[in-house]
């Protein structure tokens, strides 16, 4: 009931839940998950990632290989970015870095590099997910310096 709560007033058409579809409902869940996980929300657009997900299991409903979906989700990353939330993410660690090591250092310019970097070099990677990305930050903070 709080994801659909939450989609009314989002589209402030809603007066009851009578009239939205199942996909609507299904798609409201997905973001509301989405958007729940603080880290994997700063990574992916949750609405594209909705609509992807949904897209994906319809087209692969019946063979029943959940391997083949978890395969096409794995790129979601690059049809799903959240580039603003990628560079946030990368500026957050590499303050939080400096700061804690280089104390009173200017660190603006070297984040905002850093950020950049990361954007590019996540964004490219097959291999790299929202959980093991903090090793590029840093490896991009060393190169930004």
């Amino acid at each position: 009931m709080r994801v659909i709560t939450a989609l009314c007033t989002i589209v402030a058409l809603c007066v009851s839940t009578s009239g939205l579809t199942k996909e609507t409902r299904d798609e409201a869940a997905i973001i509301a998950d989405c958007k729940d996980s603080v880290k994997f929300s700063e990574f992916v657009d949750c609405g594209c990632f909705a609509k992807e997900y949904l897209s994906a299991q319809a087209e692969l409903d019946g063979d029943g290989n959940s391997g083949l979906l978890y395969d096409r989700l794995t790129l979601i990353k690059r049809v799903c970015p959240n580039n603003a939330g990628l560079e946030q993410y990368a500026k957050k660690k590499c303050v939080e870095h400096t700061n804690y090591y280089a104390a009173g250092s200017n660190n603006g310019a070297t984040c905002d590099c850093v950020a950049n970097k990361f954007v590019e070099s996540y964004l490219g990677d097959k291999k790299l997910n929202y959980r093991n990305s903090d090793r590029l930050i840093y490896a991009h903070l060393k190169r930004c310096k």
